[in-house]
């Protein structure tokens, strides 16, 4: 999926997993939704958005914040974490 240009959101209702660089230099993307309210997404590299310079906000449910910024890979993007 990487390289897409025009991609300003990304909106997973239900996330397991998201691979190695899977949003490498989408330039446009600012918002990330990660809907599940089981668990975390899992993130096994922190590479994902690698040069997604835009990219502000991933919002994740409230009962999960506190998780996501602890995950050892979610830990990176914990200052653009916000809970929904």
């Amino acid at each position: 999926m990487g390289n897409c240009s025009s991609l300003t959101t990304a909106s997973f209702p239900v996330c397991s997993y998201i691979g190695s660089y899977a949003f490498v230099h989408c330039r446009s993307l600012t918002t990330i939704y990660l809907n599940q309210t089981s668990s975390v997404c899992s993130l096994p590299y922190s590479n994902a958005f690698s040069n997604c310079f835009k990219l502000t906000s991933i919002y994740v449910p409230s009962s999960l914040v506190t998780a996501y910024k602890n995950h050892s890979q979610w830990r990176y993007y914990s200052n653009k974490i916000i809970g929904i």
